[in-house]
């Protein structure tokens, strides 16, 4: 529904037909929720912006200003795979660290040490 509200002109209710004859406040609610979606997760963000991106370029739309969203999206989607390699590599370090804290192994000082 979200899409359909960004790449066309159609009326909530016009949409809401299309989804098994929604009305048209579940239809705005639907976008105020994929809104606050994407809000929170900017990864999701990025994808829905790429999807809407290619959605305009095969649906032959016109590419003015998709061009600089697709840009935006792009650099979302390497931020957010940067953010996730990061958060990855923590959770593998807290592990041995906990790991070696319930040994009472020498590991925890290494691992402390590397962290910093």
């Amino acid at each position: 529904m979200w899409l359909c509200n960004r790449l066309t002109t159609r009326s909530a209710t016009e949409i809401g037909r299309h989804f098994g004859n929604r009305d048209r406040k579940t239809v705005t609610n639907a976008w105020e929720r994929t809104e606050e979606r994407m809000a929170a997760y900017p990864v999701l963000k990025a994808e829905v912006e790429a999807l809407a991106v290619t959605i305009a370029a095969s649906a032959g739309a016109s590419s003015a200003g998709y061009g600089e969203l697709r840009g935006r999206a792009l650099a979302m989607l390497d931020q957010a795979r940067l953010v996730e390699c990061e958060v990855a590599r923590l959770r593998t370090m807290a592990i041995a660290m906990l790991a070696a804290a319930e040994t009472g192994g020498p590991a925890v000082e290494a691992e402390a040490s590397q962290s910093r």
